[in-house]
């Protein structure tokens, strides 16, 4: 059975439909106890109220796996995961991944959402300009607010909140000014480290700069790794180790805030 034919789960929501999940990166050894990116992204998904939704993973880098024609007529939304790669290099997966959701976004109207790499990458069809944040490494459970013009409803309902914590794992982010962004995007929101947050489109494009589908625990995994290789220094280490020893990860809220997308409902 090929890889894009393994349907993750099998249900009768969303009108039978899947949501096609878009693999942008090879399995890595450290995280295998919480599966590869797409794994990931599936279970945040059904953590935030997708139980029975169908998904399929396409493995876009080593196999460049995509949703056939008749596939994306029965698609019901598009998730593109992180990866350890740039979203602005010109490499041959890249470029076809780039073209391939230039394509979703001209001529099909499902909805597309994506974590790091993904929310670049989808920044670079859009015509952004995606680099090295002058700033360097924002890691670890970080807080963002709010862009006040996006009603992301499940984030703050009941606990007036304007902000939410996400696990970062970026040193790239999108560079274009934010008064700059195409007609109907705005903002997600910012950190301190990083002006877009995320890029929203109603009804249509929900990006996160964050990892939502990256529990604590995984997040400590990937901040140790940074400081082993040397990436980072001590000082951004023992800062990331303490937000994420303190700080309430939000990524099931920031999830729910995708599902919303995926139902027409944000």
């Amino acid at each position: 059975m090929e890889y894009k034919d393994k349907i993750l789960a099998l249900g009768k929501s969303m009108d039978d439909g899947f949501v096609a999940i878009l693999v942008c990166d090879t399995p890595i050894d450290a995280l295998s106890e919480f599966g590869d990116f797409g794994d990931q992204a599936i279970a945040l998904f059904r953590a935030a109220g997708m139980a029975d939704t169908s998904f399929r993973k396409y493995d876009v880098i080593s196999k460049m796996e995509y949703p056939t024609a008749e596939e994306l007529h029965r698609c019901r939304g598009l998730y593109l995961t992180g990866s350890r790669s740039d979203a602005f290099a010109s490499t041959s997966w890249i470029d076809r991944l780039r073209e391939f959701v230039s394509m979703c976004l001209r001529e099909h109207e499902f909805p597309i959402t994506a974590s790091c790499f993904g929310h670049q990458l989808v920044a670079t069809a859009l015509g952004l300009a995606v680099g090295r944040s002058p700033r360097g490494w924002e890691m670890g459970l970080t807080q963002v607010e709010i862009n006040s013009a996006i009603n992301l409803r499940p984030l703050i309902s009941n606990r007036g909140k304007t902000n939410f914590a996400v696990m970062e794992m970026h040193r790239d982010e999108v560079l274009t000014n934010l008064a700059d962004l195409p007609a109907g995007y705005v903002n997600v929101g910012s950190s301190a480290a990083c002006a877009c947050q995320g890029l929203y489109k109603k009804h249509r494009v929900l990006t996160f700069q964050g990892h939502p589908e990256f529990t604590t625990a995984c997040g400590e995994v990937l901040v140790e790794s940074r400081r082993r290789a040397g990436q980072v220094d001590a000082a951004l280490y023992n800062d990331a180790k303490s937000r994420n020893a303190s700080l309430s990860n939000d990524g099931i809220a920031v999830g729910r805030c995708m599902v919303e997308l995926f139902h027409g409902r944000l």
